[in-house]
């Protein structure tokens, strides 16, 4: 039990790192410096277009996986709210 827990740990603390490497690979389609890292439960939020001209196209929520990853529940909760449109927008002055 302890060997699988130590494989399992050292798959997270890799899949955490590989995440914020992502945006700078020549596969990722979107600029890095429109990429800002959140890490839980959605890895990447990318505002497309804001580094050339300071206003984003889109606004694009990102999960990364690797091998046979799959979403977890609350991934797939933010994926429906996400596809059902159900974002708002909030400013919050204290």
């Amino acid at each position: 039990i302890r060997q699988d827990a130590i494989l399992r740990s050292a798959r997270t603390l890799s899949g955490k790192t590989l995440e914020k490497f992502v945006p700078f690979l020549d596969k990722f389609p979107y600029d890095p410096h429109d990429v800002r890292w959140l890490g839980d439960p959605i890895d990447l939020v990318i505002f497309d277009g804001y580094s050339k001209n300071g206003n984003p196209d889109q606004i694009i929520f990102c999960e990364v996986k690797s091998g046979e990853s799959k979403l977890s529940k609350i991934q797939k909760k933010v994926k429906e709210l996400i596809e059902g449109k159900r974002v708002k927008w909030l400013e919050f002055k204290p």
